[in-house]
């Protein structure tokens, strides 16, 4: 048995896992699946201006970009929606669960005077919370015996990257109210191709598989696709930039999969790598909260304190808000992340987690009052906490997940297919 703290994939690969906690693994799909709920509604009702309509204002234009967009939005929450069904239930649960979400958050736009409800969003929001569903449906009666345990639950490392994809989708979609913010997706593919390196050297390269995706040049290929497809918000005004940084994710992983990363002299990996990554992101925050950049260097003393600045005037008043979202969803990868190294080192847990991101939201929060047309926001250090406790408590959840796994039972065999 996992000892206590510890992540459970130190039992080796050679562990036996023929058992699934199918009510744990139903309270790690409800936690992220109204996880990314809320950040699409965040996302959807930034920048929270709420005005009683005139007169009511519905958008028919049906633009490429908008469709993917619309599509991409609900695909992780109807994939979640599928994983966390205690049965066997058809098409029609995801497709009513997808419209009513999106009948919700069209309403509701009709409050916002910078947005249009559109048909054409409920209908393209829809489609991916069903497509996400038929996807799930598509891949769980396919993954082999090995895979589960090996890529998913035997590894808390990689639930950080798919927490990291979303964050990389929320900083993409960012990129029409700052362009400036394109830049911040060579942070998170960086902190991507750290997890990708990791996972194969220390796992996946000893996995008895023939893939031509487990190899170093197999790995970066995927880590550049992985930082296209997330970076697709930004891609019809950024193209070039976008593809420099799936590139810069392929030379990254090529480069630190080849050279043995993490090296280390012990089998636990993942506090190394979390080392490693924690300078990146932290960066990565500084970066955010000073956007959008001013031109030229200055360094004004803190001049600005307010406890939810810039989101009803001013010319940054749209960028500001989505910045908090980002921000939101920033710490929530912290709170994972910090959870799964506390538990490395046997202590702590998500009040810890909760309490280290609210220091690190206050020293991120004096770097925004550095900026001098920005301010710092009292809402956030307390904001942060909250996210970073839903992070930890994820974290926690899906370790619970993968101890019920290594217990030997016969369920995850028996676990009906959807």
């Amino acid at each position: 048995m996992t000892p206590p703290g510890g992540d459970a994939e130190a039992m080796g690969p050679g562990t036996t896992h023929t058992h699934l906690d199918v009510s744990g693994l139903r309270r790690l799909s409800f936690l992220l699946l109204s996880y990314v709920l809320l950040i699409c509604v965040l996302c959807t009702l930034s920048p929270f201006v709420f005005v009683w309509p005139q007169e009511v204002v519905v958008d028919v234009s049906l633009l490429p970009r908008d469709v993917a967009l619309n599509v991409l939005l609900l695909l992780p929450a109807g994939f979640l929606y599928q994983m966390s069904l205690p049965a066997r239930v058809v098409s029609v649960g995801p497709f009513v669960f997808g419209l009513t979400v999106s009948v919700i958050l069209e309403a509701t736009q009709l409050l916002l005077p910078a947005r249009c409800p559109s048909p054409f969003d409920i209908v393209f929001n829809t489609l991916g919370c069903w497509l996400g569903a038929a996807l799930y449906r598509a891949v769980w009666p396919r993954l082999d015996g090995r895979l589960p345990g090996r890529l998913v639950l035997r590894l808390p490392l990689s639930n950080l990257f798919y927490l990291l994809t979303l964050q990389a989708l929320v900083a993409a979609l960012g990129v029409d109210r700052d362009g400036g913010r394109v830049l911040l997706l060579v942070p998170l593919t960086a902190c991507g191709a750290m997890i990708a390196a990791a996972l194969y050297t220390h796992r996946l390269r000893q996995a008895p598989l023939s893939s031509p995706w487990l190899t170093p040049s197999g790995m970066g290929a995927f880590v550049a696709l992985w930082a296209f497809v997330c970076g697709l918000p930004a891609v019809p005004t950024f193209l070039l930039r976008v593809v420099v940084t799936a590139l810069t994710g392929f030379a990254v992983t090529w480069a630190l999969a080849r050279s043995g990363f993490p090296r280390i002299r012990r089998r636990r990996f993942e506090a190394p790598t979390l080392a490693w990554l924690g300078p990146v992101f932290v960066g990565y925050l500084g970066g955010l909260a000073y956007c959008p950049w001013p031109a030229g260097v200055r360094l004004p003393m803190l001049q600005h304190l307010a406890v939810y600045p810039g989101l009803f005037d001013g010319p940054f008043a749209r960028a500001s808000a989505y910045s908090m979202v980002e921000s939101m969803a920033a710490f929530t990868v912290v709170g994972y992340a910090t959870s799964q190294g506390l538990g490395r080192l046997r202590c702590g847990g998500i009040a810890a987690a909760a309490m280290g991101a609210a220091l690190l939201a206050c020293l991120v929060e004096l770097v925004r009052g550095l900026h001098p047309q920005l301010s710092a926001r009292l809402l956030m250090p307390p904001l942060s906490c909250f996210f970073a406790a839903w992070g930890a408590a994820i974290h926690r959840a899906h370790l619970s997940v993968v101890r019920e796994l290594l217990r030997g039972s016969t369920v995850w065999r028996r676990m009906p297919s959807h």
